[in-house]
């Protein structure tokens, strides 16, 4: 969610929520990680932010379908995306309001139009862009928003999911979107430790009940598929 107009207030803001992070991750020793954020209107302040938040326990970075008036695939924000990839960490691009025009434009209580329809502009935005190209160690998840919408957009931008990561949630058809991306892009997304309606609190044993998913590929999206997409 956008913070404030004041990019240096943003920044400053973002800096010690990823230092309190930090300090909770050094509590657990690394146990829990976490996802850092940035002013991303500001491409130096939030290349600087990532370093020193992936040396305090970031595993990945958080940004919204739109950073403010920009589009993810807008090339002004490549230099970001080759500084994340070279650090090692995801991009990941999460349901919220990140975009204050498009916030106005809809009620934004509403979450469906402001903020997670977002996740699918910035998924649209990124594939029809040439960063998966010109940056070849870029990762990239697109999370809480589901991936019923995958095939309509895998086949509008015609192009392999190859580095791309996408939450599933338990009450989905996992099985039609699979024939399409196979089964190494899902991951889990638990919405843990919010209170909300999309939070799963027995994600795991949801996932692990279902009949029509094979072990194999449940075993995928709790472990082999987040370690690729984190890198571990």
């Amino acid at each position: 969610t956008t913070t404030t107009e004041d990019v240096r207030l943003e920044a400053a803001l973002l800096r010690a929520y990823n230092t309190f992070l930090g300090e909770c991750s050094t509590a657990t020793e690394g146990r829990i990680r976490f996802a850092a954020l940035v002013p991303i209107r500001d491409i130096d302040a939030s290349i600087a932010e990532l370093k020193r938040a992936s040396k305090i326990g970031a595993a990945a970075v958080m940004l919204h379908g739109m950073a403010w008036d920009k589009l993810l695939g807008d090339e002004s924000l490549f230099p970001f995306y080759e500084a994340a990839a070279h650090l090692n960490l995801p991009v990941c691009v999460h349901l919220g309001w990140g975009s204050p025009a498009l916030t106005d434009v809809f009620d934004a209580t509403t979450n469906f139009y402001s903020a997670i329809l977002p996740v699918t502009i910035g998924f649209h935005s990124l594939l029809t862009s040439a960063a998966l190209e010109k940056i070849p160690n870029l990762r990239l998840g697109f999370l809480e928003a589901g991936c019923g919408w995958l095939p309509y957009l895998i086949r509008q931008v015609r192009r392999e999911a190859g580095r791309v990561f996408v939450t599933c949630e338990a009450d989905e058809d996992i099985n039609s979107v699979a024939q399409i991306i196979g089964e190494n892009s899902f991951v889990l997304g638990s919405d843990y430790p919010h209170g909300d309606p999309s939070r799963q609190e027995d994600m795991v044993a949801e996932f692990r009940e279902r009949k029509d998913l094979s072990p194999q590929m449940v075993e995928k999206m709790l472990s082999d598929n987040p370690r690729r997409l984190y890198g571990f």
